[in-house]
């Protein structure tokens, strides 16, 4: 079982980049409330790479990730009175992408052509446990091993170890509980070194 006090992946720090910036964030919302086009285009510049991520990991198709990602910033800046001050604007940007790519999934925009890989965590089926990142030679199967996992695990995996969210926010990004979002990172990491040792020669 994964703790929160486990060592950070390889994601995190990029995550832990952006967000550290919540003072710039915070600035760029208020002023793109007042109709600042500079300050929305900073914004979707900082978060666009996260939430066209988690819009091809979802739906496995660059043009329909795409369009998920400016969806989002759409509708974000639409509900952007609405955002919580005390709140983290990534997982916030990340909850609609989410949802959008879900919207997405159910009109059909998915599995066009294959996505390149992104970091997984490493040899799961060694150490389901532990929180790490692949090596370039492993990058290859564990590649194919997660796209074939279900949508509700490849963004678990996403959310919790690209983006660095913990697993509140992986749960509110998803709409489920914390202790469920736990639980849905470990059955994705359970899937994941499963379908691994199902490979030939594993």
């Amino acid at each position: 079982m994964m703790h929160d006090s486990a060592p950070a992946p390889a994601g995190a720090p990029e995550a832990a980049r952006i967000d550290g910036g919540a003072g710039v964030d915070a600035r760029l919302v208020r002023e793109s409330r007042s109709g600042n086009r500079s300050a929305r285009r900073a914004l979707i510049d900082r978060h666009q790479d996260a939430v066209y991520n988690l819009a091809l990991r979802m739906l496995g198709a660059p043009d329909a990730a795409a369009d998920v990602t400016g969806e989002t910033f759409v509708k974000a800046f639409r509900r952007l009175s609405a955002f919580p001050s005390n709140q983290r604007l990534t997982p916030w940007l990340l909850r609609i992408a989410h949802n959008t790519a879900v919207e997405s999934l159910r009109r059909g925009d998915r599995r066009e052509e294959p996505v390149p890989p992104v970091p997984r965590p490493t040899s799961p089926a060694a150490d389901p446990g532990r929180d790490g990142f692949g090596s370039a030679a492993a990058a290859e199967p564990l590649a194919e091993a997660f796209e074939g996992l279900p949508m509700r695990y490849r963004a678990a995996i996403v959310l919790r170890y690209q983006a660095g969210l913990s697993f509140a926010e992986v749960g509110d990004v998803m709409g489920v509980p914390e202790q469920t979002a736990r639980a849905r990172v470990g059955d994705a990491r359970r899937a994941l070194a499963e379908r691994l040792r199902e490979r030939p020669g594993a």
